[in-house]
């Protein structure tokens, strides 16, 4: 090998390897290839790159698995990569819980842990159901009471969007004044300064929606009103209700509209 200033390179090919979450890389063969001839300058005529990056890959596979949570016998049902649907025995409703920014829930597989020790309660556990995540691979354990998620990489938090949709049915060519709604929910108990919980409302069974706006909760108010008023006119084949919120109730007893 002789050593020069001056390299001309005509076709430069780069490989590169990325493996999340190791910050570190190990070969066990690598093959370099270096021709050398004497020149003015570095020119590049062609130029490839091709990265391998390691992540998370699909799971199409069906899993089911049953739990009890807070008195209510769960069927959980992760439908691959679509949805993850859960199925409440004593109240015989179907719900579709989700993962932030996900459209199925991270636990994808989980058990209750018969034999949980006495440590775990005491670092905060509620009840022994714990679940593995899909993709970080770590366990997550089930609390009923915690309006929001842990993070799974830091130490912080995120409030999870609940929804619940009702419909109210118009016949015929009957118009029905809708004055006003009236939520009622355990209120003064916040998850955190500023939750707030938000009507939408559709005319044409789930195509469009509009907002009523959103009523914040304040801690402490137990006596406070949850109200939307001036709401139009209702006509077939009827009106579809949507709340959500973020953390202002835990609770919620019914929407109700006066004659």
């Amino acid at each position: 090998m002789v050593a020069t200033p001056n390299i001309k390179d005509t076709q430069t090919r780069a490989l590169a390897i990325y493996n999340f979450p190791t910050e570190f890389l190990k070969a066990t063969q690598v093959r370099v290839q270096i021709a050398s001839v004497k020149n003015v300058g570095i020119k590049v005529t062609q130029l490839r790159t091709l990265v391998l990056v390691k992540g998370r890959t699909e799971n199409r596979h069906l899993r089911a698995w049953g739990f009890t949570l807070d008195g209510h016998d769960m069927w959980a049902i992760r439908l691959g990569e679509t949805e993850t649907l859960v199925y409440d025995r004593l109240s015989r409703t179907w719900y579709v819980w989700k993962g932030e920014g996900l459209p199925y829930w991270r636990a994808h597989q989980g058990i209750p842990w018969v034999g949980m020790a006495a440590p775990t309660y005491a670092a905060g556990a509620v009840c022994d159901v714990v679940a593995g995540d899909d993709d970080q691979g770590i366990l997550w354990q089930l609390r009923p009471q915690q309006a929001y998620d842990d993070n799974a990489l830091d130490n912080g938090v995120s409030y999870f969007d609940r929804v619940v949709t009702g419909a109210l049915p118009v016949r015929m060519r009957d118009s029905v004044p809708c004055d006003g709604v009236y939520l009622a929910a355990n209120m003064g108990e916040p998850a955190y300064t500023g939750a707030s919980v938000t009507l939408n409302i559709s005319d044409d069974k789930g195509k469009s929606w509009w907002s009523a706006g959103s009523v914040e909760v304040v801690d402490g108010e137990d006596t406070a009103e949850i109200a939307w008023r001036s709401l139009g006119v209702m006509q077939a084949p009827g009106r579809l209700f949507s709340i959500e919120d973020d953390g202002a109730v835990n609770r919620i007893d019914g929407l109700e509209m006066p004659e």
